[in-house]
């Protein structure tokens, strides 16, 4: 192990040996019957000049990748040879500046990846693919879907082999299911090769009708959340997939972690669906109820799930679509609010679901809380949580609901003594709203204002469009914080919501999405004149 430095002399040695053996045209002799050392050397001076080496012979550069192709697959026979050969090959793939040489010809590799993909274990092997995906993706053409099928006949040969050893899961399986994952995320496979992709996962979806016994649960549900997200809407195998879902919750015993994020993909791309299917609402919102009232450790974290879940769902559903099951809704979220452990951040999360109620079917929901005599706890709640929003989509929420309240809630005698607050709530929100957005305001929009063109104007809150990945990555970080201690809870929960604030898809889309859904505009120049028409409403009030 002890080697001194090589020579000049000795590399050019090694570099002619290693060119002389690649460019005979019967190199593959050295390759049966040479030993193992001198191979081994041979696919390691590849590695360390390949670059270098053929230069201007590309035939030749490609037979040294054969050689090393054949290095590899002896994982079996010959594991040193095979460990540097896959070495070698990393090291060539991922080398930038040999992109332009490999690229026209990366796709006659893939019938060796993909004879290779259903036995390997070499952990470097796996590494190869997902660094030919990254790097080359958009070279690739349908010769990813045979790959995929052949990762997925892996993963499904070698499960049945552990499960006949009384075994779950194996670090093979696991390298399987990364590539597959990156096979998914990767768009520029989309959407040419959505449905060979998809197509491709029946087998492993055959799992899902009993998950308690396989360990790559979680890398279904993220590769589902995925597929839902590329395609934009949901596909029949996916409608499939949905009554299965609750078994994975089931197994975890009430705690959504992924599955929260795949559940919302369902709800924003199902829409249409869910108008048809009412039992699709019903499971998620008995998943919703026993989340929030799920007593395992990180009690609060595991219920503020089902809060955010429920607000996922009225917020996405309206026009009447859950008004029979609003009372139900509210009922179970006033029993958690009177129980405890009950943390500041569970709490507001808790009052946002009864306000996207509001926000749904304001005289619905005011008159279930008056009949129950909970009018004034809930009042006296939020005004108290108002004061913690602070970020923009749950004050958005907060307005549109307080707003609601002012102009609906005159029937109900309890809410009269709390207009006042109410009002001074809105105007504060509203001014120090438009404070910051003055504040981030671009020097050229401060210029086109004070010339009189509002053509710049933005709203006051987000798009419409926002929703989506705000709701899909609103709890992103939750199963993360479980992990952590419970002071942290709250302040890396308030991180991950401020976290996901961004990808604002334009103004005109902004306009359309919000008139879809019903949502309050307060575009900045009418800024001014909502906080003086409310100040007026004060005044009237305190006379």
């Amino acid at each position: 192990f002890f080697c001194k430095q090589k020579t000049a002399y000795e590399i050019s040695l090694g570099l002619v040996g290693s060119e002389m053996c690649i460019r005979d045209s019967n190199y593959t002799v050295l390759f049966e019957n040479g030993s193992s050392l001198v191979k081994c050397r041979v696919a390691l001076m590849l590695g360390y000049y390949s670059d270098n080496l053929f230069a201007q012979k590309n035939e030749y550069f490609l037979r040294s990748i054969d050689f090393l192709f054949k290095g590899l697959a002896l994982e079996k026979k010959d594991k040193a040879l095979s460990l540097q050969c896959a070495d070698t090959l990393k090291t060539i793939i991922g080398d930038e500046n040999l992109v332009a040489r490999l690229e026209p010809h990366i796709n006659n590799f893939f019938p060796n990846f993909c004879a290779m993909s259903l036995q390997m274990e070499l952990p470097k092997f796996y590494e190869i693919l997902m660094t030919i995906i990254a790097q080359y993706g958009n070279a690739i053409d349908k010769s990813i879907i045979k790959l995929q099928e052949a990762l997925v006949t892996h993963v499904d040969l070698e499960y049945k082999a552990l499960k006949a050893k009384g075994l779950k899961n194996n670090m093979t399986i696991n390298q399987c299911w990364n590539v597959i994952r990156s096979i998914c995320e990767c768009d520029l496979f989309y959407p040419d090769y959505l449905d060979g992709i998809e197509a491709s996962l029946l087998p492993m979806f055959n799992y899902l009708m009993d998950p308690t016994n396989i360990e790559f649960d979680d890398d279904m549900i993220q590769v589902i959340t995925t597929l839902i997200k590329k395609r934009g809407s949901i596909s029949d195998n996916m409608g499939k997939l949905f009554p299965y879902l609750p078994k994975f919750f089931e197994k975890y015993k009430g705690v959504f972690g992924s599955l929260l994020q795949a559940i919302n993909s369902y709800i924003v791309y199902g829409k249409d669906i869910f108008s048809t299917k009412s039992e699709w609402i019903e499971v998620i919102m008995q998943m919703s109820f026993v989340s929030i009232f799920n007593t395992r450790p990180h009690i609060e974290v595991n219920n503020t799930e089902g809060a955010l879940l429920l607000q996922i769902l009225l917020q996405t559903l309206g026009n009447g679509a859950l008004d029979s099951r609003i009372p139900g809704i509210i009922q179970q979220i006033v029993k958690r609010l009177n129980s405890s452990p009950m943390a500041d951040y569970l709490a507001r999360e808790l009052f946002n679901a009864i306000l996207c109620c509001i926000c749904n079917n304001p005289k619905l929901s005011l008159s279930y809380l008056h009949e129950q005599g909970q009018t004034e706890m809930f009042l006296n709640g939020i005004l108290k949580a108002a004061e913690g929003y602070k970020i923009t989509y749950d004050i958005k929420t907060l307005v549109i609901g307080l707003g609601n309240i002012l102009c609906h809630g005159a029937s109900f005698p309890e809410v009269s003594p709390f207009f006042t607050k109410i009002i001074e709530t809105i105007i504060g929100i509203l001014l120090k709203q438009a404070a910051e957005e003055s504040a981030n305001k671009k020097p050229e929009d401060q210029r086109k204002m004070s010339s009189g063109d509002d053509s710049s104007d933005s709203d006051l809150f987000p798009d419409e469009e926002e929703k989506k990945p705000r709701k899909a990555e609103k709890t992103q970080t939750l199963a993360k914080e479980k992990e952590k201690s419970k002071e942290k809870e709250k302040k890396e929960m308030e991180d991950s919501k401020e976290g996901n604030e961004g990808e604002d898809e334009g103004e005109d889309e902004e306009n359309e999405e919000d008139e879809e859904e019903g949502i309050m505009k307060t575009p900045t120049e009418d800024v001014k004149m909502t906080i003086e028409m409310l100040e007026c409403k004060i005044k009237k009030i305190d006379e």
